[in-house]
């Protein structure tokens, strides 16, 4: 008996670990710009806020708009920008990583159909701690799409995460 009450414990324990949310962890604006239909990758830019007294590592992400999903890096001090694949993103106590262009983004390759603009996509964001939390994110023209697209001005998207 004492070894199934043990058990049980375990299960129950592991059960709530994994379904963890990072209520400390917020991403501010995130977006993915729209893709043409031979285009197979996009990336996801925003920033994650790390509002716990704890650093936070993202090791993954995952969503079923691409097959593959990578945390990259762009190297741009060289003439030509070389991206590196980074195993997990570190996320400060307190502070907040910036996704942008040219720099640290979500990659999603193998897109499984093209993003359409006023779409949204899913990710799911998962730490090391176990906890995961899934961002709603917009689609949107890239400033260089809006830029030549008559009558389109660029807004600002303002979204919160959803747990």
């Amino acid at each position: 008996m004492k070894r199934f009450l043990t058990l049980a414990f375990t299960l129950i324990a592991s059960f709530s670990a994994q379904s963890k949310s990072a209520e400390d962890i917020t991403v501010i604006q995130p977006y993915v710009t729209v893709t043409k239909t031979a285009q197979l990758s996009a990336f996801v830019y925003g920033k994650i806020v790390n509002n716990s007294n704890k650093p936070q590592v993202l090791t993954s992400v995952t969503t079923s708009a691409s097959t593959r999903v990578e945390i990259q890096n762009t190297d741009s001090h060289s003439k030509k920008a070389v991206v590196h694949k980074l195993e997990n993103l570190s996320i400060p106590a307190q502070s907040s990583k910036v996704l942008e262009p040219r720099a640290t983004r979500i990659a999603l390759l193998g897109l499984v159909k093209p993003l359409e603009t006023h779409k949204h996509i899913t990710l799911k964001l998962h730490f090391e701690s176990g906890a995961t939390i899934n961002v709603n994110v917009p689609v949107r023209l890239s400033l260089k799409d809006a830029m030549h697209s008559p009558g389109v001005i660029p807004i600002p998207i303002n979204n919160k995460i959803t747990h």
